[in-house]
């Protein structure tokens, strides 16, 4: 996250660095620059793929700007008269991969709603609820907030409408803050919360 512009809506926003595309001329890539498919997804204004033409042989590593070293992984670019597989038999091992991820995601879903903390009662009458952001096991990730919808009933401080609030990127694998606090008071009605990276995919 980088400061946004003034008149932005929002003190911050995605680095434009990582959020748009950087591809080399032509699409034409030989592994020693550095090139970024930008925020991808199915959202207005994002791209659902991205394309690079190797021009030499070798092993390529890529990841994601956002998630690091785990969501990341290899292209190895062979000579033209080596075998490798067709389109459609990646195509299917993929399908195999993520029907394995798939059986772990639903108990992972389970752990993840067993994992909610309960509200806990301050000395001054307030209940500070809690909310996690995603969860994670083995190599699934859960792109959502556990519990997705809250109702608070105790009045705090006074909160308007007319401010946006952001936690920036909260890693805990990494240094820096791990949770993020907000008094909601004296208003009512819905609010919503969600990842600006991932609200596409139902993180809200």
């Amino acid at each position: 996250m980088v400061p946004a512009p003034d008149a932005a809506g929002s003190p911050v926003m995605v680095n434009p660095r990582v959020a748009f595309p950087t591809v080399p001329a032509q699409g034409l890539y030989d592994g020693r620059t550095f090139a970024n498919s930008g925020l991808m997804g199915f959202a207005p204004g994002e791209a659902p793929e991205f394309n690079l033409t190797f021009t030499r042989a070798g092993t390529f590593a890529y990841e994601c700007i956002v998630h690091g070293h785990m969501m990341s992984g290899t292209i190895v670019v062979v000579a033209a008269d080596r075998s490798v597989p067709s389109p459609a038999q990646v195509a299917g091992m993929a399908r195999d991969q993520m029907e394995k991820l798939w059986d772990q995601n639903k108990q992972a879903m389970r752990d993840a709603n067993r994992s909610i903390q309960p509200a806990t009662k301050n000395p001054d009458g307030t209940l500070t609820h809690y909310v996690s952001i995603g969860y994670s096991a083995g190599s699934v990730d859960l792109m959502s907030f556990f519990p997705a919808h809250l109702v608070p009933h105790q009045p705090g401080q006074p909160l308007t409408r007319n401010e946006i609030f952001s936690s920036g990127f909260m890693d805990p694998k990494q240094p820096g803050p791990h949770s993020y606090t907000l008094k909601i008071g004296n208003v009512s009605g819905r609010f919503e919360y969600d990842c600006i990276l991932h609200d596409a995919s139902g993180m809200t």
